[in-house]
């Protein structure tokens, strides 16, 4: 179902900034020559980079000029190490990258880019800048499962269970890297289709470009799909969890493609990728202003709300959302039954309630090791209620304080 034109889902949070918060809004989004002019707590600003996944960011200016004289030499030099560790976590990443993109050319396979690896391959964020943790790539339907016995056979470990309807099982290289093989973009769709965006889709309307210098059936996306996918994973897929995705990230992304207005507006315009229902217009203006805004440095002004009402809300809802451990647990709790994008919100609480009710041996595994006899067994199986039951009770207890 299609959001309404004024549909905004994100809560009116408080959120009264400290100044660490608002120097590290300044320093991640302003030109690196714009110094700040105040008292900051180096540790506290740190702290508050890293609950933000800027650390690197901030880390990376931190190597080209020196940010002690704002935030003290062991501030500037814990920003730094977090810039050589992305940096070192990039480098890990692009090697993996390779190998899968290796295995599917030896398939013949057409393996398109996403995320943070199509960002990079595109030159759009500097190597250590940003943080990562896997690599996702987008393959043909058909092929997908042989890519991942291709895998399997090479090394790489697969997870069984179902992943969801946009993507295969999840793998996990040797060096410890999760590969996620995608079979759709959730929250994308092109043409008259109403289903998620397919690699035959984007290639179709020519949003997938072949890259042979990075591998033989490598394609990259173009800018337009990059600037759409960035707005619909961090807005519409996790908007309401940052605690699994900090939406700064996003604004960061959006910062580095250097989105102008005209291609903020061409994101509702009709034309391919369509957002699928899955962000309003409120939602996208309000995305657009919060960046124009810190990129201008009126970080504080959007913040108090001396910019558009939707604007200041998103900002606090990304802040808070990171920052704010109360406003975390309420959002956990309120995402609890909510089905991703793209996936059916009944077959989502079905399966939720399937998974969780039915303590097999596998689940009794994966959630708390191997037993070490029968009645271990016996006891994961009759505790289960009783743990659920807590569990309900601390959760409405969590949705409850937030309407405090």
């Amino acid at each position: 179902m299609n959001l309404k034109p004024d549909c905004f889902r994100f809560p009116d949070v408080a959120f009264a900034p400290k100044p660490e918060v608002l120097w590290v809004l300044h320093c991640a989004f302003w030109p690196s020559d714009h110094t700040w002019v105040g008292a900051v707590d180096g540790i506290r600003a740190l702290a508050v980079a890293r609950k933000l996944s800027v650390a690197s960011r901030l880390g990376c200016r931190a190597a080209k000029r020196d940010l002690s004289p704002e935030v003290g030499a062991e501030a500037a030099r814990a920003l730094r190490e977090a810039f050589h560790a992305d940096a070192a976590r990039a480098l890990l990443l692009q090697a993996v990258t390779r190998e899968v993109l290796a295995a599917a050319a030896g398939l013949g396979v057409p393996c398109a880019l996403l995320k943070f690896c199509a960002l990079r391959a595109r030159g759009v964020i500097e190597l250590g800048s940003r943080a990562a943790s896997d690599v996702d790539v987008l393959v043909p339907e058909k092929d997908g499962r042989r890519l991942c016995r291709a895998l399997v056979a090479a090394g790489c470990r697969q997870e069984r269970g179902w992943a969801g309807n946009h993507q295969f099982s999840p793998l996990w290289h040797p060096s410890g890297v999760m590969i996620e093989v995608h079979r759709a973009v959730p929250g994308v769709r092109v043409g008259d289709r109403r289903c998620a965006a397919s690699f035959e889709d984007l290639y179709r309307v020519g949003l997938l470009q072949p890259e042979p210098e990075v591998g033989a059936t490598a394609f990259v996306p173009t800018r337009r799909f990059l600037i759409a996918h960035a707005v619909i994973h961090g807005l519409a897929q996790h908007g309401m969890a940052p605690h699994s995705y900090p939406l700064l990230r996003m604004v960061a992304d959006m910062h580095d493609l250097g989105v102008s207005d005209e291609e903020w507006a061409a994101l509702d315009n009709g034309s391919p990728p369509l957002l699928a229902g899955v962000l309003s217009r409120r939602e996208l203006a309000a995305a657009g202003e919060v960046c124009r805004q810190l990129h201008g440095g009126r970080a504080a002004a959007l913040i108090d709300g001396d910019a558009p009402p939707d604007a200041t809300r998103l900002i606090r809802h990304i802040l808070a959302g990171s920052l704010d451990e109360r406003y975390a647990a309420y959002l956990r709790a309120r995402s609890l039954l909510r089905a991703p994008v793209g996936e059916s919100q009944l077959g989502f609480v079905v399966r939720r309630f399937v998974r969780v009710l039915v303590n097999t041996p596998r689940a009794i595994e994966k959630r708390y090791g191997r037993p070490r006899s029968a009645w271990g067994w016996i006891w994961r199986i009759l505790a289960r209620p009783f743990k659920l039951s807590a569990e309900a009770v601390r959760a409405v207890s969590r949705v409850l304080a937030g309407f405090e």
